[in-house]
């Protein structure tokens, strides 16, 4: 009971604290100049929250521009000669292998080879070559650093190659690490975003893992969307993020001391001394609103009816986050990450042992693997010509796999071989007809008898199930659920498809509704299938952990909800207050209901 007053005291206080920014006359809410590049220009940003926390630091500018198309610059006071030289990359190397460590002991393998990159271009004879030659003829270290990376940077950035303008990032870093470690008191373990806040225009997901591992105090993104893949990262790994569609915090002056606030949405630059004072608090308590864990090990709610909570996660590190929040299982398992955080495809080996850890750390609860979801908002840099004109409706999700054969036979002969001897879930996403839902099991098939071939032990009776994400789906549910094992509706992307609304677009997010009439009903209409065909449905995305929803769900007959490991307490909590006689009616009458307004109010 006392952690939970303490819980309202830290929400209250954020509260009183907003009051205080909007009564202020020192501050001002940034709408035309703004502290471009100058430094010391105090004033306010305001956004929307996507990940909470609270965190205070200097800023660091990814720009937009070719994924760091800005030029290193050389420090003042710094140079450096060949002995400075070979100790800075000696010292670079050595930082570089202790963050992989550190980064797949937090995180897992698969993400922790993000920082392979740069291990490599840090060993590359050629670069190390050049800068050795120019300190040799007489250049200053950190003269020889800059300008032998800006010349890869200006190459990279202007290449037609995604993957080689993505690699801009990565030469920025190490040029960033190696002048750091060029001077002589350096401290080794500060050579990284410690501390500081990040704003870009463009965070990728890789680019959050590596800012997480790096220590960033926080994020902001300018523009993007609250349900974009960068945020989703975000939140499953607890560091703060804002979106503010302003694009001069873009101008603010690199090392500008500013107070990220996660909660109400606030970026706060050049803060006064008692502002900084007033959030002490929760800088101390590293900034976040906790989310309490579930109290119970399984779910009723107020009548007993039983409601099963999962997890999504993300990445092989927050399997023990799920269980320690209280999942009972994982819903979805996000397998496109360690393919979106890579410069190339993971060989089946690397994906076997991603999933069979997996599993391994799940004991005997569900797990459920859905296979590649790429395409809209989740490119792969390393897929060459990926360039759609709608890639919302293009080649993403099940139809990049059916048409990519030998990349999806890859990835199920990993799942299937680290299903062996225990139960299996594949899940497809995006399916959009029978034909297409066929066509995968095939594929399943021929993986299954692959293996049986090569004498390899799998499970050769996975269950195979579908994500219903688009209104084709919802309209062929019967028939679909039929020829599947259990469905999971995603609702991020299925209110997208049936309001013909971007989920990332800025500018319409006030269209995304999701509990538009129309929403409600496809729901409804997909359990109801599924109930029909004896299978078993989960609903997942942002919708699944939103309270006010959560009555009509579960009147209308959800009984498996798979949200992020840290909405499942407050989500339980949500469930246990509900009681079905009265939610049952509720539902019924909110299904009849043509207008939002008349939804929205009813509930």
């Amino acid at each position: 009971m006392a952690k939970r007053k303490d819980t309202v005291e830290r929400i209250c206080t954020i509260a009183e604290l907003s009051s205080m920014f909007e009564e202020s006359h020192s501050l001002r809410e940034i709408r035309g100049e703004s502290p471009r590049k100058r430094g010391g220009t105090q004033g306010l940003y305001c956004g929307r929250s996507v990940s909470p926390g609270v965190a205070h630091g200097p800023v660091s500018i990814l720009d937009s521009h070719g994924r760091g198309g800005e030029r290193l610059e050389v420090p003042a006071g710094t140079g450096g000669d060949t002995v400075a030289f070979h100790d800075a990359l000696r010292r670079s190397e050595s930082q570089l292998v202790v963050l992989q460590r550190e980064t797949e002991e937090l995180l897992g393998h698969e993400v922790s080879m993000i920082f392979s990159a740069q291990q490599l271009l840090l060993r590359d004879e050629q670069i190390e070559g050049e800068m050795l030659r120019r300190i040799e003829s007489g250049h200053d270290a950190a003269v020889a650093i800059v300008d032998v990376l800006n010349g890869c940077i200006d190459q990279f950035a202007a290449s037609d190659t995604e993957m080689l303008r993505e690699k801009v990032h990565d030469l920025k870093d190490l040029g960033h690490r190696m002048l750091q470690n060029l001077s002589a008191d350096s401290d080794d373990a500060q050579a990284d975003y410690r501390g500081h806040i990040v704003i870009s225009a463009d965070l990728l997901p890789s680019d959050v893992v590596k800012l997480v591992a790096q220590h960033a105090g926080g994020l902001v993104m300018v523009g993007g969307g609250v349900n974009s893949h960068a945020s989703i990262l975000a939140r499953a790994l607890g560091i703060p993020l804002v979106i503010i569609e302003n694009d001069e915090v873009l101008e603010i002056a690199e090392e500008s001391d500013v107070l990220l606030d996660g909660v109400e949405g606030r970026l706060l630059v050049v803060p006064d001394t008692d502002y900084i004072e007033s959030y002490r608090a929760l800088l101390d308590a590293d900034g976040s609103r906790p989310e309490e864990p579930a109290r119970h090990a399984t779910t009723s709610t107020r009548d007993g009816t039983r409601v099963t909570l999962l997890a999504n996660i993300n990445l092989m590190g927050e399997v023990a986050l799920a269980w320690q929040n209280g999942a009972e299982g994982i819903g979805l398992y996000r397998s496109e990450f360690p393919f979106l955080i890579r410069n190339d495809f993971p060989s089946e080996e690397e994906q076997f042992l991603i999933y069979r850890s997996i599993l391994d750390a799940s004991g005997d609860r569900d797990v459920v693997f859905r296979t590649l979801d790429i395409g809209a908002d989740k490119f792969l840099p390393y897929v060459p010509a990926w360039n759609e004109a709608n890639p919302a409706l293009g080649l993403r999700s099940i139809r990049f796999s059916l048409k990519n054969r030998p990349v999806f036979a890859q990835q199920l002969r990993a799942m299937l071989r680290a299903g062996e001897g225990r139960p299996l879930k594949i899940m497809f996403p995006l399916v959009s007809s029978l034909e297409e839902l066929r066509a995968a099991k095939v594929c399943v098939a021929e993986s299954i008898g692959d293996l049986q071939d090569e004498r390899t032990a799998c499970n050769c009776a996975p269950d195979l199930g579908i994500m219903i994400e688009s209104p084709a789906a919802v309209e062929l549910a019967d028939a679909l659920a039929r020829e599947s094992d259990f469905f999971s509706i995603g609702t991020n992307d299925l209110v997208q498809y049936l309001l013909a609304v971007d989920r990332t677009n800025e500018h319409v997010a006030d269209l995304y509704i999701d509990h538009h009439p129309v929403v409600l009903r496809a729901i409804k209409k997909v359990l109801d299938a599924a109930q029909a065909a004896s299978i078993s449905v989960s609903v997942c995305g942002e919708m699944a952990a939103n309270e006010k929803v959560l009555p009509v769900l579960v009147g209308m007959g959800l009984r498996s909800i798979s949200i992020e490991p840290r909405s499942i307490g407050r989500v339980q909590a949500a469930i246990m207050r509900i009681d079905l006689t009265e939610a049952e009616p509720k539902a019924a009458k909110i299904l009849q209901s043509n207008e939002i307004a008349a939804t929205h109010a009813l509930l």
